[in-house]
């Protein structure tokens, strides 16, 4: 369910819309299209490590060991969590992580398919713990009951305090690993540097094409 019901949508959007920069900039300037093309820049085993590797194992201390080192109390009347509520909430945390990871970390330009894709990925996820809340058999023995469960959480604020917090943990860790590297390197720096270009140039040209449209339909 994870992989093809919770995460698919932000990836489609990646795969379709992304881009490091436009096919004008590159012709203009080969040399950038040699650093991330031919020379594989990204694709190296010291690379994958940093950026996935590392990232992962933080990731994963964050969503896993965090909750349960808070002992933050989310069974009914305050009892002890028991398997399916530590799971549940260890789940919950990684779903939003990946999400917005995908969605708006990894990426170097937003679209509106990437706020579409969060919504509908969220909404997903929401909607698929709804209905099992209710149609989940009699819980198998002690220690894992899911009728409810997922209505009772929603319900607690510690809940959405560890979710919200111990994600923006994770992701604050993300990005500031992520800036780490495009400082120490100048090829992603460089990078970095013409998508920020690329965006001040399209900024300008929006705000003139908007005042353009505003002189254009301005009232007699």
């Amino acid at each position: 369910m994870y992989n093809t019901l919770f995460s698919i949508l932000p990836v489609l959007v990646v795969g379709i819309f992304e881009q490091d920069l436009k096919p004008e900039t590159l012709l203009a300037y080969p040399e950038l299209y040699r650093d991330m093309g031919p020379n594989n820049h990204l694709f190296t085993v010291p690379e994958f490590i940093r950026r996935v590797v590392v990232i992962g194992i933080l990731h994963s201390i964050v969503a896993a060991y965090f909750p349960i080192a808070g002992g933050l109390l989310l069974g009914y009347d305050g009892t002890t969590n028991d398997q399916y509520i530590n799971g549940l909430m260890i789940y919950c945390i990684m779903v939003l992580i990946v999400t917005f990871k995908i969605a708006y970390i990894d990426v170097r330009r937003w679209v509106v398919f990437s706020h579409i894709s969060v919504l509908l990925s969220l909404a997903l996820w929401f909607g698929w713990n709804g209905v099992l809340n209710h149609i989940y058999p009699d819980s198998p023995g002690e220690g894992y009951y899911v009728q409810g469960v997922f209505d009772m959480l929603m319900s607690k604020a510690t809940f959405w305090f560890q979710w919200i917090i111990f994600t923006a943990v994770a992701l604050c860790l993300n990005v500031l690993i992520l800036i780490v590297y495009s400082i120490r390197d100048p090829v992603e720096h460089r990078i970095t540097s013409w998508v920020a270009f690329e965006r001040h140039k399209e900024h300008l040209a929006n705000k003139c094409r908007r005042k353009q449209w505003l002189a254009d339909h301005k009232p007699f």
